[in-house]
C-alpha cells in the first residue's frame, strides 16, 4: 500500500469529522 500512495501525485481522504478533527485510525495511517 506505502508504494502505491508514493508513486501518487496526491491523496484525496474524505473522512468524517470526530471532536474537530479527524479520526485517530486516519492519524495513525498518516503515521505509519
Amino acid at each position: 500500500m506505502q508504494e502505491a500512495i508514493l508513486e501518487t501525485d496526491g491523496i484525496l481522504t474524505i473522512v468524517p469529522e470526530y471532536n474537530g478533527s479527524y479520526p485517530g485510525a486516519l492519524k495513525y495511517f498518516i503515521d505509519c
